[in-house]
């Protein structure tokens, strides 16, 4: 019995979850509106069917509990709707989705971290990571997916120079087994260039810029520089060279 999700990715998502295969740390820092829960949902669905491992557990981490159950949850439900006909089960309590095959996903919230510690995880989703605290990283999620291997993403849109920028940059310096990718609005083509004109007439250049265009550096309070930079970025001029 073939059973069909209803989910078609769009060109860059269908590449991303490509990529994301290739790759045991990623982070992508997508424009407002890119779609990336459902993506990422689905991308979750999708190693809970591929991954041979006995039980394998992955884990959504939104910001917030209470976030990540009114963002991800309603999604989990209805994409793994069509394959609990082969059987399963679906904890409203907690979260989670057991499915036919042994694997299991669960939705939980940065804000009680210490929730998370002691489980294992074949993969796990770090959305928004640039509103949770870099602990959640460093010390819960890093150690959880050691004895498994297991892969994370981090996912999310700039708010400046913080761990999200960490470890986009990071990622950025071809260290092994990472990979980093932006995509901004003028870029995917994703929102209308309509709808994005009538936001460049309510919000200031620099909101617009951190929002839609993923600019780190535009909307930091106090920044002098933070338009001439991301112009820089953008014309390819911000490069690594040697240390004179």
């Amino acid at each position: 019995m073939n059973v069909t999700i209803p989910y078609s990715p769009r060109k860059q998502q269908a590449f991303i979850h490509t990529e994301l295969d290739k790759h045991r740390f990623s982070v992508l820092c997508c424009h407002r509106r890119f779609g990336k829960t459902v993506m990422l949902i689905n991308h979750l669905i999708k190693c809970c069917m591929m991954n041979r491992n006995h039980q394998p557990r992955f884990a959504y981490i939104a910001p917030t509990y209470s976030q990540a159950k009114k963002i991800a949850w309603d999604y989990l439900k209805f994409y793994t709707k069509p394959l609990m006909t082969w059987g399963g089960s679906r904890n409203e309590s907690e979260l989670r989705i057991d499915l036919f095959n042994g694997s299991r996903v669960q939705i939980f919230g940065a804000d009680n971290p210490d929730s998370i510690r002691g489980m294992g995880f074949d993969g796990v989703v770090l959305d928004e990571y640039a509103i949770m605290s870099p602990r959640v990283w460093t010390e819960i999620i890093r150690p959880a997916v050691s004895d498994k291997l297991g892969w994370v993403l981090f996912i999310g849109t700039p708010m400046g120079h913080n761990q999200f920028w960490e470890v986009y940059d990071y990622a950025q310096r071809g260290h092994k087994d990472w990979y980093g990718k932006l995509y901004r609005s003028s870029d995917t083509k994703v929102i209308p260039e309509e709808e994005l004109e009538q936001a460049r007439q309510i919000m200031t250049p620099e909101q617009y810029e951190q929002e839609f265009e993923c600019s780190f550096t535009a909307a930091v309070s106090g920044s002098y520089y933070g338009r001439l930079i991301t112009k820089a970025d953008k014309d390819g001029r911000i490069g690594y060279v040697p240390v004179d």
